[in-house]
């Protein structure tokens, strides 16, 4: 399967939340964690403890009709600085090249990479502010650098085994994705949701969805979508298999403003 940061005094502020990537939490994680995009949902916040993280590996190698080399790795960290309150950090990088029938030379078709470091602190059993700075690059879609800064504050609902959170807020955004009326700096609103649900002892399903939306420009949107199921082999050990969907209106002509990929992979929790 297909594996696949010109600042500004503005971005420095803290403004209201929307979407990507990514979210460790500000409470107990429930085991097996999960990877890549997100960590599990809100739950009752647990007494301070040390770092905790999970790193998921995984790789595809196709030969014959099809030549493509892939690799992803996704890393998510957490650190309470409270009973309520975690630091948050997360990084995801996909790479992946193919070779066209009747070539000798490699083309890069996957090269993307994300990172993002916040605050998460819940208020309450119901409330819940995320405060988030992130970046990302991607050549192949033509975005040279995104970073915004993040605020939003929502609510956080569940039980034992099922926990969702649901957060609208705004965003600060410098970037430059090579499409000349949009280069610079923009305010987005929008919302991030996820959910949590623990199957069995050794299973757990997750996803998040995001959205964001240019205050100014209808036109100006992204939307992303990740699923993820993991399986504990080991108390560290896990199996993790993730569907990823992304789309932005606004990229430059030829860029295909969907993507969407499927991943097997193994999870390291430490």
């Amino acid at each position: 399967m297909r594996i696949v940061l010109r600042s500004t005094a503005a971005v420095a502020a803290f403004a209201v939340l929307t979407f990507l990537p990514a979210p460790a939490r500000a409470q107990e994680e429930t085991p097996p964690a999960t990877a890549a995009s997100a960590v599990p949902p809100a739950q009752t916040p647990a007494a301070p403890h040390g770092f905790s993280g999970s790193a998921t590996v995984g790789v595809s190698l196709e030969s014959g009709r099809t030549d493509l080399n892939g690799i992803q790795v996704a890393y998510h960290g957490l650190r309470p600085y409270s009973d309520n309150g975690a630091y948050t950090m997360a990084a995801n990088y996909t790479f992946a090249s193919t070779r066209p029938p009747g070539s000798d030379d490699r083309i890069t078709v996957s090269n993307h990479l994300d990172a993002n470091a916040g605050i998460e602190h819940n208020y309450g059993k119901r409330w819940v502010l995320m405060l988030r700075l992130q970046g990302m690059r991607d050549p192949i879609a033509h975005v040279d650098y995104r970073v915004q800064q993040l605020t939003g504050f929502g609510i956080r609902f569940g039980t034992k085994r099922a926990q969702a959170r649901f957060i609208p807020g705004l965003a600060f955004i410098v970037h430059d994705k090579n499409v000349g009326t949009e280069n610079g700096f923009n305010t987005n609103i929008g919302f991030y949701h996820d959910l949590m649900v623990q199957l069995t002892p050794a299973w757990t399903f997750s996803e998040f969805v995001t959205a964001s939306h240019d205050v100014k420009d209808d036109d100006d949107y992204f939307f992303t979508a990740d699923a993820k199921l993991t399986g504990a082999i080991t108390r560290r050990l896990g199996l993790q298999v993730s569907f990823q969907y992304s789309y932005e209106s606004l990229l430059p002509p030829g860029v295909e403003a969907w993507y969407q990929k499927t991943m097997v992979g193994l999870q390291i929790k430490f």
